[in-house]
């Protein structure tokens, strides 16, 4: 179950720790460091997927490509960041939910065939239109780095009530639940 990382500025010394079904536990420094390498992973993959549907020489033309883009990131690739933010305390979150939102950002991009960047420079609107939810005619695409705290509390929340006895006796000693 351990699991042993070393740090890219000291690599001579080994951080420990534990993954529990991909969510790193231990020291701060190697949580960071287990989530820059998931940083880098989740990016590659995402850009590899976003080149994939970019190119269409190797989607079939009748396969609507900008189509399932869409639906993979909406559905998808969009709430993965959210599993990790639900576990890790947001003082470690921050680079990786930047990093991520980023990366969603370039595939919806891609699928909506609109540099979102580029129009968002010149309307901050982009943004708030982008986050706004699909029942609103939004996009839904949600902030990880606006959420984390959001995500970490309602994961915590949702531990702390499995946990929590919620039987008590009144005063007669009778068990109420």
């Amino acid at each position: 179950i351990s699991k042993i990382v070393t740090a890219p500025d000291a690599p001579d010394v080994p951080l420990f720790g534990i993954d529990v079904f991909g969510v790193p536990f231990g020291d701060d420094t190697f949580v960071l460091e287990c989530l820059r390498l998931k940083t880098a992973a989740i990016t590659r993959d995402f850009t590899s997927v976003r080149e994939k549907f970019e190119s269409s020489s190797q989607v079939d033309a009748s396969i609507p490509s900008r189509q399932c883009l869409c639906s993979l990131t909406f559905r998808c690739f969009h709430h993965y960041g959210s599993y990790l933010c639900r576990h890790i305390k947001p003082s470690l979150t921050l680079d990786f939910s930047q990093t991520f939102d980023a990366a969603v950002l370039a595939l919806v991009g891609t699928a909506t065939g609109v540099d979102l960047n580029a129009l968002a420079a010149h309307d901050a609107l982009v943004f708030r239109r982008l986050r706004v939810a699909v029942r609103y005619r939004g996009m839904g695409i949600h902030s990880l780095e606006e959420r984390r705290f959001a995500e970490h509390l309602g994961g915590a929340v949702q531990g702390l009530l499995m946990i929590v006895d919620y039987r008590f006796k009144d005063e007669t000693g009778t068990v109420v639940t």
